[in-house]
């Protein structure tokens, strides 16, 4: 799917978001989006010689992937600050570290 996808915005002159994805400065949810995705599976399905089966659990694994981080992302849950501050032991001397 991510040829596929890649090959979309490609054709939409979106490039410039794919790069920005790859280095980091817009998040995947904006350039991938369920339209571009199911866009992107219909082109796949349409292919001669096409693995349908693949195309669907690439589809389902995305759309599963993508619930989960928006579930997760709308309450984080962050471990207590309090027995996790000291890390232990690192290779710093500990009179530069201060």
């Amino acid at each position: 799917m991510v040829v596929e996808i890649t090959r979309r915005l490609y054709q939409q002159g979106r490039t410039a978001e794919l790069g920005n994805v790859l280095q980091h400065r817009l998040k995947p949810s904006a350039a991938f989006t369920p339209a571009v995705l199911l866009q992107a599976a219909g082109s796949a399905l349409r292919r001669p010689g096409a693995d349908r089966a693949q195309v669907m659990r690439e589809v389902k694994d995305a759309i599963t992937t993508n619930g989960r981080r928006r579930r997760l992302s709308r309450k984080p849950n962050f471990v207590p600050v309090t027995g996790h501050r000291d890390a232990g032991e690192t290779e710093v001397a500990e009179d530069v570290a201060a």
